[in-house]
């Protein structure tokens, strides 16, 4: 199985995790605020699932885990680190969005007379 089966594989996870986060995020925010909160999610997870790979390959080095225990306990750590990044990410990305106030903001342009 080459890097194209793994390309697929985080595709397909990612579009799956996208879908998720955009309909938990429906139920709070309308549409658009939710796409864009579950996009940031699914970023926030895929770049802190490379931080916790890049981390962890200067602490283990090139050595193979040969248990199942060591395993499960790496993926397990590999998917709290990307489920806590994205949820900083996009709770950050709703304090920003907060903090410009969109919904005050007038929507439609008055009428010339």
């Amino acid at each position: 199985m080459g890097p194209l089966f793994s390309i697929a594989l985080i595709a397909v996870t990612g579009l799956l995790v996208l879908g998720v986060a955009f309909v938990v995020a429906r139920i709070f925010h309308a549409s658009l605020v939710a796409f864009a909160v579950a996009a940031t999610f699914v970023l926030g997870c895929g770049a802190s699932s490379a931080v916790f790979f890049a981390l962890s390959w200067f602490i283990i080095g090139a050595a193979t885990l040969t248990s199942h225990w060591q395993v499960l306990g790496y993926l397990t750590a590999l998917a709290a680190s990307a489920v806590a990044g994205g949820l900083c990410l996009a709770l950050l990305f709703l304090s920003v969005l907060r903090r410009s106030n969109i919904s005050s903001k007038r929507t439609r342009v008055p009428r010339a007379a």
